[in-house]
Parts: C-alpha cells; sequence; structure tokens
C-alpha cells in the first residue's frame, strides 16, 4: 500500500494493496481505511437474495454473475473521538467526458471542516485527490470550515466542473452578523487541465444542500440550507437569482432537477410548510419551477404521486432523477420513501411507476443507459443498503421490470469484512457495460446500525446479456 497525506494543492495516486487473506474486522469507526483492493470478484453468489426477499415477485435476478471491483479509499486524515467528524460522502458524482468518477469527500465537521475532490479512474482503479478546499481557500487552524460536497457535479462543455460547499456541522450558536463571513463557496474544477479556482461566497450566510448546473446555458442552480435560491450566471460570474423564494413557494433543498431542453430547474414543495401554504391536498404535493431567461419562479399543474400506501408517506418530495429526459420526453423520479414516477415537463403531469424496491426505500442517484432502456439504482443510500442485500437495481423503462444485477450483501461482508451503507453516485459508461458508483460503507463485523467510515470505489461490469437496449 502506498498511503498518501493531503496537501494544499493536490495529492499523489494510490494504488491500493492486494487483498487481505483474512477479513478486516472489528476496526474503530474513526480509523483509518484500511486499504482493500482493487479485488474483482464474479461470484455466482452475488446473485443470490437474502432469505427474508427470496421469491418474491416484485424483482428477477440476472441469469449471470457481473464482474465487480472494489476498491477502498485510503489516507485520509485521522478522525478521533476528540476531533469529532466522519469521512463520508453525501453528494452526486460525476462520470465526466475524460472516463473519469469525480467524487467528493467530507469530514462531516464545522470548526475546521475539510471536503475533498477525488479522481477515480475505473480503467485502472487508482484514484487520487485533486482539491483540498482548505488549501484552495486559504482557510486558517480555528475557521469555521466546509464539511461537505453534497450537491450535484456536472460537467460544462470546457471540462470545468462547479460545485458549492455545504457546512457540516451547522453554526446554530453563530450570531447572524458573524454567520455572513461562512458561506458556503462556489468552486470550479477543470478535468481537462487540472485547475481550479475558488469563485467566492455567492449567498453570504448561507451554505448549499443541493445544487446542479445547466451545462447548456452556463447557469449553476442551488439551494440555500435556510431556504434561498441561487441562480448564477457562469460567463458573466455573477447572480441571475439571489434570494429568498416568492411569497407561495416552499422548495425543498433536496432537489434541482434540471431539464436540459428548457433550461428550467424544478423542485418539489417541502411537506412541512405545503399545509401552511393551503390549496394542496394531503399527498399531493406541487411541482414548482425556476425559468433563468425570464427569472421567475412558476407553479406547474403536476404534483408528486402519493404513497400507495398513504398512511406510509412522511416525504413525498422528489430526492433523486435521471439527469436528462427518457426517449418519451419524461423524467424518472423517486421521492425520499422510495415512490416512483414519471415526470412529463411538456404536459406537467407525473405518472406513478409505483416503489423503487420491494417496499419504498431511500435512494439518491440514478443512472440511464445509453438509449434509455435501463435505469440503475441503490437503495437504502443513508447507512443502510446492507439491511436490503445491496440490491443493484436495474430497471426496464418501458416495461418497469426490476432485475437485479448483483446482491452487494453479506458477499462482500462474508469475504472482505467490508458492509455496503450507501451509495449517492451511479455512473455509467458511454457503451452501457459499466456502472461506477462511489459507497459509504463500513469495516464491521456485525450487522448492526448504520455504516459510514470506509468510503470505497464500486465498478460493475455488466455482461453483455443482461443489458441488451
Amino acid at each position: 500500500m502506498r498511503a498518501f497525506l493531503l496537501v494544499a494543492a493536490a495529492a499523489l495516486a494510490t494504488t491500493p494493496a492486494p487483498a487481505q487473506n483474512e477479513p478486516l474486522y472489528g476496526l474503530d469507526k474513526y480509523a483509518d481505511t484500511p486499504a482493500l483492493g482493487p479485488v474483482t470478484d464474479d461470484d455466482p453468489a452475488l446473485l443470490r437474495p437474502p432469505d427474508s426477499i427470496a421469491g418474491s415477485d416484485v424483482f428477477t435476478v440476472a441469469a449471470a454473475p457481473p464482474r465487480t471491483t472494489l476498491t477502498t479509499l485510503t489516507g485520509l486524515p485521522t478522525l478521533t473521538e476528540e476531533t469529532g467528524g466522519l469521512w463520508t460522502s453525501w453528494g452526486e458524482g460525476l462520470l465526466a467526458s475524460n472516463g473519469k468518477l469525480y467524487v467528493g469527500v467530507g469530514d462531516h465537521r464545522g470548526m475546521d471542516g475539510r471536503c475533498y475532490l477525488y479522481e477515480y479512474d475505473p480503467s485502472t482503479h487508482e484514484y487520487r485527490c485533486v482539491l483540498n478546499m482548505v488549501g484552495l481557500i486559504g482557510q486558517e487552524p480555528g475557521d469555521w470550515g466546509h464539511g461537505k460536497l453534497h450537491g450535484r457535479l456536472d460537467e460544462m462543455p470546457d471540462g470545468w466542473i462547479y460545485f458549492a460547499t455545504y457546512w457540516g456541522g451547522h453554526p446554530d450558536h453563530v450570531k447572524p452578523e458573524e454567520l455572513v463571513k461562512i458561506g458556503g463557496r462556489l468552486v470550479r474544477y477543470n478535468v481537462r487541465t487540472g485547475a481550479a479556482e475558488d469563485l467566492g461566497m455567492p449567498k453570504p450566510g448561507d451554505s448549499f444542500p443541493m445544487h446542479a448546473t445547466d451545462v447548456r446555458r452556463g447557469v449553476f442552480h442551488a439551494i440555500g440550507l435556510y431556504g434561498g435560491y441561487l441562480a448564477w450566471d457562469i460567463e458573466k460570474r455573477r447572480p441571475i437569482f439571489c434570494g429568498p423564494f416568492p411569497e407561495g413557494y416552499s422548495w425543498d433543498i433536496r432537489v434541482t432537477l434540471i431539464d436540459p431542453v428548457t433550461g428550467f430547474c424544478y423542485g418539489s414543495e417541502n411537506p412541512p410548510e405545503a399545509a401552511a401554504h393551503g390549496g394542496c391536498a394531503p399527498g399531493a404535493y406541487r411541482i414548482f419551477g425556476y425559468d433563468p431567461a425570464d427569472n421567475r419562479f412558476f407553479t406547474t399543474k403536476a404534483s408528486v404521486p402519493p404513497h400507495p400506501q398513504i398512511e406510509l408517506e412522511q416525504k413525498p418530495d422528489i430526492r433523486c432523477y435521471t439527469r436528462g429526459r427518457l426517449p418519451d420526453g419524461s423524467f424518472i423520479c423517486q421521492t425520499h420513501e422510495g415512490v416512483m414516477f414519471k415526470f412529463f415537463p411538456d404536459a406537467q403531469r407525473c405518472d406513478l411507476i409505483g416503489l423503487n424496491w420491494v417496499e419504498g426505500l431511500y435512494s439518491t442517484a440514478i443512472a440511464t443507459s445509453p438509449k434509455g432502456r435501463y435505469i440503475y439504482y441503490a437503495v437504502g443510500a443513508h447507512g443502510k443498503t446492507w439491511q436490503y442485500g445491496g440490491p443493484i437495481i436495474q430497471m426496464d423503462t418501458r416495461t418497469y421490470q426490476k432485475k437485479v444485477i448483483a446482491f452487494l450483501h453479506p458477499f462482500f461482508l462474508e469475504k472482505y469484512g467490508y458492509t455496503f451503507g450507501g451509495s449517492y453516485t451511479m455512473g455509467i459508461t458511454p457503451d452501457g457495460s459499466r456502472l461506477v458508483s462511489f459507497w459509504n460503507g463500513r469495516f464491521r463485523e456485525k450487522q448492526e446500525g448504520d455504516s459510514f467510515g470506509h468510503l470505497a470505489f464500486l465498478c460493475i461490469d455488466i455482461p453483455e446479456s443482461e443489458r441488451r437496449e
């Protein structure tokens, strides 16, 4: 193993060590991640469902096992109970035009919070830190830091990726006059040249749990933690809109659905606030939009479909969605509770598909096959993927048939001691043959509780027989 230290300018690539002969159990969650991988498997056991759902008729299982390659991320500074924090990844990464995956990693802290951008090459399974936020912005010890990159990464035609930072620990104790000094930063990184630039604090006193970029028109859209909206003109380097939502709009902070065709950004109503505005029936939360060309917010005729079992509904807001339209002009979306539906922006309507798994579960990223025939996603994103067998699901967008191409758990626990917690990143290669993802997880001995602290890259080579479009 060649461990590396993160430095301000960038960091060295790392070539992880070969697999250990013995399972790596009993490691404290605050310890450095041990090196594992790249380890490659194509065992038929990857297609074995947990006993609790074996025989279910809501999904099928692939006939041929995939080729999986797991690589843990090592070399992060040690976190202890004294320092606090936990190494995690919460934002949606990007499989860029150069064939490499870019993901954010943060320590989930406020004071002295740190976050990094990593580059992973699925052809070699090597990775490196390409951006250190502390060094880029000149953060000093004792400063309130940036503990997370929480939004979606998108690549502009010239290779620039734009993203904004999000607080790890929230500065609830900070006085308003001091809060404006520690807002989220807008940053860019170029995947072709390796250049990075801090573009400053576009909304002082606020931080960004979600964002996405309209790469065709050069507009960066972001939602502030405190309820504001930012639309940033990338070429002119100035806001088109920056401020609170107009009266009557309560946009959930986890959704910025960009329509590449129109340039509109869509979001769903914030459930806790919806009732206060009136005119919205229980279980029917409206979809709003923003048009940067006219700098206007608007209400669509569409509403998020309610949970099939309405008594189970808690957060019926859009949480993840396809990055572009499917051939029929729709986006496939999922709510926090795993209700899946199609949103047709032109017709301003939603069609219910059903639940995303045996039961509706939390999912945060969707990859779409090149021709739009299939989508791929995981469930149990917030540390609990292992509880459901760790299914990697392929859904046919025409028939809605769900097929599991791999069950990650308990296979990786039993063989390597690794438990998959959840993924916020799913990318697929242009030919549709390889699914590339980044995971929160943990080396652990028992199957209990959330699994965070040991990050890992996972490549899945999908057999051709399982992905014909």
